[in-house]
């Protein structure tokens, strides 16, 4: 390739052989839209004057028919009226040797012969003619009788021919002058533009900003004025230098960058450590402890092997932080981490969830035996006391065990059913270790289920009421009633309240559902209580939370306006563990109460922590003895204990009731002691009050 020795540009005489090795850049290209562009225009331009060249032929043929139709049908009338046979033929072929003429036909009309006279010359063609009728006319006389039709052809393919020669005529001189105008064009852009595009970009090439380079200039012509090269050649030495420049400030920034790169890289070490492990143990969390549950499970899974889950939780660690604060809280928490990775294996997984709630990853377990050992491992090393500021503290662990695949194959299940066994473990007294069993789950998933249904229960009307009587035993009939919840599910059964209370004080839901049992109370048993009838009242047990509640008071001052039931009807049945409660709300109720003329009563008394001055505290109407002291009255000890509590009670004024009255040696039992009342399956169950409404007239006249 033929180059300038001074810049290493290709010559004027090697532009071709570069256009030839750079087949994509723009200089073909430009050829490329040139040829495009003018061929386009090329076949327009000869389709337009082939068009009028094919009217124009067009045109002088209909103009040779009509000279036909002036000048010839007068001789072939009179030929034809005479029948003229040769004539016709004669005059006919004279016709037929115009240009472009194809076939000429003369037909007789009007004939009254069979078979009419018919002069045919040449040949017809199925296309490519221009065909028409003219009328044979008879001169002459007034009428001009039409006595024949002569149908003329004149061929197109003269017309076509010279078509096709013209076309091919313009194609290449067109097509000749197009390519030599292209090649000049691209010749011009080649001197202007392309080589001074290649030398901008071997230029480029070579530009290093980490070395000095001489300024770009491109050997052109001087002229007088600036064009758009000169533009871009003094636009990229200016930028080159600011290039360099700041090329210079970038090397000094870099060693600070790195360094800020390197304090990144360690905070995000620390974040990726924080988001896995416990800040203060070091031990993994939650979520890096998931992750290793799951790749154990998939492992085991492989292997056909076991892995056991355990969940530890210290025994009223809350005590420790609460007495002695939350540094020695922290203190404590470490060297339970040191005794607990004492009794793992290298391939364990100790983990701290949160609080006081560790977790143990046990894989490759070959039985539960080994489960068992460590287990009975961790529990004995918490048997030993903990040695804080000097002093020390006992603490015990409840740690519960899950296996994998037989307690379930996912591993939010495996937690879930670890901390469910746990907490069983913390049921049966602490100190132990428990294994995760289907009842468990069982009892788990009916608690999830009643947690459900009972959201809502009092708006769908779920809940209903019995009531079980109250009887005086000095008359025998029933002085009170007790109403007792009870809740009716889809299916029909009924749930009492030792299957459902306890969840709904967990889920906060007892004040709600505390609140309808006294307003339903009420107003079921406002008349029967206000008519001359030996009932005088209906006892409502209260919940700690109802008591609590700062609203609880103004709530049962309503219900008993808004139903119109008399205070001393209403008997509140409190529990004996809500007297050690020294809350304000609680104290501010009772007392609100005491003032509406409530009755209040102490329920399930002898069970709790109560004492004789808690006793004083509020002025109680009745105590409620418990069952379990009623069922035990043939023992010696117990019935000397329940003869004592109906002393003690008649001694500060209020009346007693028997709970769970069941046999008639109770009953003589509780007369001979002078108890006012008793209550239990002995008179009757918890019924609804329409049942028990049939027995009042019984009771009444002694028939029950």
């Amino acid at each position: 390739m033929a180059a300038d020795g001074k810049t290493g540009q290709p010559s004027a005489s090697g532009w071709l052989p570069v256009l030839a090795e750079r087949r994509s850049g723009i200089g073909l290209r430009l050829l490329f839209f040139i040829l495009l562009f003018s061929s386009a225009v090329t076949l327009l331009s000869t389709a337009l004057q082939l068009y009028v060249n094919y009217r124009r032929d067009v045109g002088s043929i209909e103009r040779r028919l009509d000279e036909i139709e002036k000048s010839y049908a007068s001789s072939l009338a009179a030929s034809l009226w005479n029948l003229d046979v040769p004539q016709l033929k004669v005059q006919l072929e004279g016709i037929l040797r115009l240009p472009d003429m194809q076939a000429l036909e003369l037909r007789e009309l009007n004939s009254e012969s069979a078979n009419p006279l018919t002069v045919a010359v040449g040949r017809h063609a199925a296309s490519k003619t221009v065909a028409r009728d003219i009328p044979i006319v008879l001169a002459g006389g007034g009428k001009r009788p039409v006595i024949g039709m002569l149908h003329a052809e004149a061929t197109l393919a003269g017309v076509y021919e010279r078509l096709g020669d013209t076309a091919l005529l313009i194609l290449l001189s067109q097509g000749v002058k197009t390519f030599l105008v292209s090649l000049f064009i691209l010749y011009i852009f080649h001197r202007l533009v392309t080589r001074h595009l290649e030398a901008i970009s071997d230029y480029l090439k070579r530009y290093d900003l980490r070395q000095p380079s001489p300024p770009l200039a491109l050997r052109r012509t001087q002229r007088a004025g600036k064009d758009e090269f000169d533009d871009v050649v003094s636009s990229f030495n200016h930028m080159s230098m600011g290039l360099q420049l700041a090329y210079d400030e970038l090397r000094e920034v870099n060693a600070e960058l790195e360094r800020d790169i390197e304090v990144r890289r360690n905070y995000e070490a620390r974040l990726l450590r924080q988001a896995h492990y416990d800040d203060l143990t070091g031990l993994p969390n939650r979520l890096l402890l998931l992750d290793r549950l799951n790749r154990a499970i998939t492992e085991a899974t492989r292997e056909n092997s076991v892995a056991a889950l355990l969940c530890i939780d210290l025994d009223h660690f809350k005590n420790v932080n609460d007495t002695l604060g939350y540094r020695a809280g922290d203190a404590l928490l470490i060297m339970a981490t040191e005794r607990l990775r004492a009794c793992l294996r290298e391939c364990d997984t100790l983990a701290r969830i949160g609080g006081d709630e560790f977790f143990i990853l046990l894989p490759g377990i070959e039985d539960d035996c080994g489960v068992q050992a460590i287990a009975a491992r961790v529990v004995d090393a918490f048997a030993q006391p903990y040695v804080i500021d000097g002093h020390e503290h006992f603490v015990t662990a409840s740690v519960g065990v899950t296996m994998f695949p037989t307690d379930g194959v996912e591993g939010q299940s495996l937690l879930s059913n670890a901390d469910l066994a746990m907490y069983k473990a913390k049921e049966l007294g602490r100190n132990r270790y428990h294994f995760f069993t289907q009842e468990i789950n069982r009892r788990m998933q009916e608690r999830l289920v009643i947690e459900r249904r009972l959201r809502g229960a009092v708006a769908r009307r779920e809940l209903l009421l019995h009531y079980q009587p109250i009887v005086d035993l000095r008359t025998n009939v029933p002085g009170a009633f007790e109403a007792l919840i009870r809740w009716r599910q889809a299916d029909g059964t009924i749930y009492y309240p030792g299957q459902f209370i306890s969840v709904a004080e967990d889920m906060g839901l007892i004040g709600g559902i505390g609140d309808w049992v006294a307003a339903t109370a009420c107003a079921e048993m406002r008349r029967h209580l206000c008519e001359c009838l030996p009932l005088r009242r209906v006892a409502v047990n209260v919940s700690p939370p109802q008591l609590r509640s700062d609203r609880f008071g103004r709530h049962i001052e309503r219900l008993l306006a808004e139903s119109g039931l008399p205070p001393e009807c209403l008997e509140l049945e409190i529990t004996e563990g809500m007297l050690m409660d020294d809350t304000p709300e609680t104290g501010i109720n009772l007392k609100l109460l005491c003032d509406l003329g409530v009755r209040l009563s102490i329920d399930d008394f002898g069970t709790g922590y109560s004492s004789l001055s808690y006793l004083q505290r509020y002025p109680f109407d009745t105590l409620k003895i418990d069952r379990s002291f009623i069922a035990g009255v043939d023992k010696p000890n117990t019935a000397r204990l329940v003869e004592t509590i109906i002393t003690m009670a008649h001694g500060l004024g209020m009346e007693v009731i028997a709970e769970g009255v069941e046999t008639a040696e109770q009953l003589a039992f509780l007369r001979q002691h002078a108890c006012d009342f008793a209550q239990g399956y002995y008179f009757s169950r918890p019924l609804p009050f329409s049942e028990l409404e049939k027995n009042l007239a019984a009771w009444e006249h002694g028939k029950i």
